[in-house]
């Protein structure tokens, strides 16, 4: 598991999709290179989960609720906001986002991990909904 701030892929902000390529081109191989399986990121302020990506490119869909045993590449999760959700106008979405909320929601993740698996559910604050598993 890696941690860092900045999105990678998942594209909500079109005036930032420069920011976000350059981060691809500088983190993803090192992601690739060590075979870290769950990026967790910030930035955007948007829940998305990407697919299962490797070499800048999705090599497995990912859908909510999904199992991915021994991925061939890296999951990239925007955790959302709790202080300060965005709601830009006309935001897009990353061609590479398996899971996505557009939501003012605040959301937390709880992350569960042993020598077997690991486990992140993301939940609202107020609702305490679900929001998405992987």
């Amino acid at each position: 598991v890696m941690m860092f701030h900045h999105d990678l892929y998942g594209g909500r902000i079109p005036h930032r999709e420069s920011e976000n390529e350059l981060h691809r081109i500088l983190w993803a191989p090192i992601c690739d290179e060590f075979g870290i399986d769950l990026v967790l990121l910030g930035h955007s302020h948007y829940y998305t989960v990407s697919n299962v990506m490797y070499n800048n490119k999705t090599v497995a869909p990912l859908t909510n609720g999904a199992t991915v045993k021994d991925p061939n590449g890296t999951i990239y999760m925007v955790s959302g906001s709790l202080n300060r959700p965005r709601n830009d106008e006309d935001p897009t979405l990353g061609e590479n986002v398996g899971i996505e909320y557009l939501t003012q929601d605040k959301i937390y993740n709880l992350i569960d991990f042993n020598e077997k698996s690991l486990t992140v559910k993301s939940y609202a604050i107020e609702s305490d909904t679900c929001f998405g598993s992987i």
